[in-house]
C-alpha cells in the first residue's frame, strides 16, 4: 500500500524571479518525494512570476495559483490576504479530491498558517511545523506586534510538533514558549555529481585565490559589507585573490558602491546577481575556499554545499554553521568581529590547500536527501499511527 501524500505550505519558495528563496524548502519537498508524494501549494501575486498553475516532477506536485494584490490604502493588506486565502482555497479543492493529502507540514508559519489551520479545524488533517526564520535568533521575532505574536503561538501549539534545522533555532523557539516538542531535521544539501566531480577535480593551486560568498543582500543579516572590508585589507596585503559573491537584495546598490569605494578591489569583485541553485554548485566546484560572515543564519546550505563539494570553509558563530563546521572543516569565528574576519581570510588563502577533500565531502554527508527524507519520514508514521490509535480508542 502506498504511503498517503502529505501537503506542503512553504512561506517562501523559489521562482524565476528569485531562484534561491525558499530553495531549501523544495529540497526537503524532493526529498520526502523520494518516499511518498509531496504536493506543494504556493499561492503567488498575478503576472509576478512567469510559473505555470501546476507542474509534477517525478511524485512532486506543485500549485501556483494565483491572486490580485490590492492597493486600496487601509483595506489593501486584509483584502490582498483575503484574495490569498480564496486562491488558496480553489486549489485545495482541486488538491483533495486528486491527492487526497493526509498531513500538511507547514514551513514557516507567516500567511500560510491560516491555511493549515483551516485544514487541522474543518477538514481534520494534521499538520507539522518546520521554521527557518532568522528573527527567532536575531530578535526580530520581539519586535513584531503582540498581535502577530499571539497569532503565531497558537498556530505553532496547534501543531503535532515543530522542526527546526540547528539547536541555537529549536533553543530560541523554545524560548519564545511555541511548543514542548521541537526537533531538528537539517537542510538537504546536494553532494557534488558526477558532471561537478571533474571541475572538483580540476580546481588548480595556481593563479588568484578564488573565494566565494552565496548571500541575499540584506547586509544586517548578512553582513556582506564585512566581508568586502576584509578581502580590501587581504588584497592591500599584496595576497593575489578574487571574491565571487552570488546573491541580490535590498541592498544591492550599497555594496556595489562600497565595492567600488574600497582600495584594491577593481576587478577583484565579481558579482553574478542571483543564479538558479545548479549554478551556484557550479561556482562551488570551482572555488578555493567558501566564507559566511553572517550575523545570523539558521543553518547556512551554502556553507554545507561547499563542504560537499570538497572545499573548506570560513563561517562565523551566527546560529547555524557552527554546529556542523569544526577544525577539521575550516575555521568558525565569532559574528561581527572585524578582526578575526581578516585573520581568518589571510590564513586559509595559505592553508586551504591542506584540507583533506574528501574528509570535507564526508562531513556533509548527514545532509544527504535520502538521510533527511527518512527523518521526516518518520515523523509522519508517528502522526499516523498516533491518529490511527485515537481513531481505535
Amino acid at each position: 500500500m502506498n504511503p498517503p501524500a502529505v501537503l506542503f505550505l512553504p512561506g517562501w519558495y523559489p521562482t524565476p524571479a528569485d531562484p534561491q528563496d525558499g530553495v531549501f524548502i523544495r529540497k526537503h519537498a524532493l526529498a520526502v518525494s523520494q518516499l511518498r508524494p509531496v504536493i506543494v501549494l504556493f499561492p503567488v501575486p498575478e503576472g509576478a512570476y512567469n510559473l505555470p498553475q501546476s507542474r509534477t516532477i517525478g511524485a512532486l506536485h506543485e500549485y501556483f495559483p494565483t491572486y490580485k494584490p490590492s492597493g486600496l490604502p487601509l483595506i489593501g493588506p486584509a483584502l490582498t490576504l483575503l484574495r490569498f486565502f480564496l486562491a488558496a482555497l480553489r486549489s485545495l479543492r482541486i488538491i483533495r479530491k486528486t491527492h487526497q493529502p493526509r498531513i500538511v507540514h507547514l514551513h514557516v508559519i507567516l500567511r500560510n498558517g491560516m491555511i493549515a489551520m483551516w485544514l487541522h479545524f474543518f477538514h481534520r488533517l494534521p499538520f507539522l511545523l518546520t521554521e527557518h526564520w532568522t528573527g527567532y535568533l536575531s530578535g526580530a521575532h520581539e519586535s513584531l506586534s503582540s498581535l502577530r505574536r499571539f497569532v503565531m503561538r497558537i498556530i505553532a501549539r496547534q501543531s503535532r510538533l515543530i522542526t527546526v534545522v540547528s539547536p541555537a533555532l529549536r533553543d530560541a523557539m523554545i524560548q519564545a514558549d511555541l511548543h514542548h516538542d521541537i526537533r531538528i531535521v537539517p537542510n538537504v544539501v546536494e553532494s557534488v555529481g558526477r558532471s561537478r566531480a571533474s571541475i572538483v577535480a580540476s580546481t588548480r593551486f595556481e593563479g588568484p585565490v578564488r573565494i566565494l560568498n552565496v548571500s541575499d543582500f540584506y547586509d544586517e543579516k548578512k553582513n556582506v559589507s564585512g566581508l568586502l572590508r576584509a578581502f580590501s585589507s587581504l588584497v592591500c596585503k599584496g595576497i593575489d585573490a578574487e571574491l565571487h559573491i552570488i546573491g541580490d537584495g535590498p541592498d544591492r546598490k550599497l555594496l556595489h558602491t562600497l565595492a567600488d569605494r574600497l582600495p584594491g578591489l577593481s576587478g577583484r569583485v565579481k558579482f553574478s546577481g542571483r543564479v538558479a541553485n545548479e549554478v551556484v554548485l557550479e561556482a562551488m566546484a570551482k572555488t578555493h575556499f567558501y566564507v559566511c560572515p553572517s550575523h545570523f543564519e539558521t543553518f547556512s546550505v551554502s556553507t554545507a554545499e561547499a563542504l560537499a563539494a570538497g572545499k573548506p570553509v570560513i563561517c562565523t558563530a551566527c546560529g547555524g554553521p557552527e554546529y556542523f563546521v569544526d577544525s577539521s572543516c575550516g575555521f568558525v569565528i565569532p559574528k561581527a568581529n572585524q578582526k578575526a574576519l581578516e585573520e581568518a581570510l589571510s590564513r586559509m588563502c595559505q592553508q586551504f590547500q591542506n584540507f583533506n577533500p574528501a574528509a570535507l565531502r564526508s562531513a556533509a554527508n548527514r545532509f544527504q536527501a535520502r538521510t533527511v527524507g527518512l527523518l521526516f519520514e518518520e515523523i509522519y508514521l508517528e502522526i499516523q499511527n498516533d491518529d490511527s490509535e485515537k481513531i481505535s480508542a
